[in-house]
């Protein structure tokens, strides 16, 4: 990509998911992260048109909210809603995971090439956090439920976020989340049953030494419910 840059007077927009590139000031930098309301509304609203927007505004915002306004999923799935036919609240309420795919994009396949091509043991921590609280996760406990080192655990990490398949929430407390989306196809690619074993031991390691581990255990706390939404019950 660098080959690109001519340069003075030409003007040159690079797209990467890395947070940066080397050659690329940080003054001439934007991070596009989710659509806002009002951006996912204007789409719906190319595709759908205005009077099919404000009838079905709610329908439309619930399942821009459900995949957390990714811009592609917003495209794709506005897409497939001016082709069907059922009521647009059925047919919004259907756009699952694995529908959201036309002529150009396959937002599964996406996300699924994206995961397979990271080293494995990134994979192996993507999957610990698949099983997870939802909200938002204490990242020890990832790195221990993957069964890596520390330092493994932190590399892994880093090159997630830099991949732009981690959120970092909170960096002093090394609270993380993933999409909704990534982690719903992580968790149609992975052994859901061993990882679930697994972060269910791991948390009962912890809170069986929570006298003098209250701390590491008040950042497990959210995973109470985790459990319970990953087990299905």
């Amino acid at each position: 990509m660098k080959a690109l840059d001519l340069g003075p007077p030409v003007s040159l927009l690079c797209t990467s998911r890395r947070p940066s590139l080397p050659w690329i000031s940080p003054t001439h930098s934007l991070e596009v992260k989710s659509f806002s309301r009002d951006e996912a509304e204007s789409i719906f609203r190319i595709y759908l048109g205005e009077a099919t927007v404000e009838k079905h505004h709610d329908a439309l915002l619930d399942f821009a909210e459900r995949v957390e306004r990714l811009p592609i999923a917003i495209v794709v799935g506005a897409d497939m809603l001016r082709r069907e036919l059922d009521p647009v609240p059925e047919a919004a309420g259907a756009l699952r995971l694995e529908r959201l795919r036309n002529e150009v994009n396959d937002v599964a396949a996406l996300l699924r090439r994206a995961i397979t091509a990271r080293p494995e043991e990134q994979r192996r921590l993507l999957n610990a956090m698949a099983v997870c609280a939802i909200e938002g996760f204490w990242l020890p406990l990832t790195v221990e439920i993957a069964g890596l080192t520390e330092a493994e655990g932190r590399d892994a990490r880093n090159r997630l976020v830099d991949a732009s398949l981690l959120r970092m929430l909170n960096r002093d407390r090394q609270r993380f989340q993933l999409h909704a989306l990534l982690r719903e196809e992580l968790q149609n690619l992975a052994s859901l049953g061993e990882l679930q074993a697994a972060h269910a031991a791991v948390l009962e390691r912890l809170f069986a030494d929570w006298e003098r581990r209250w701390r590491e255990c008040r950042e497990c706390l959210p995973e109470e419910d985790g459990l319970q939404r990953s087990y299905g019950n």
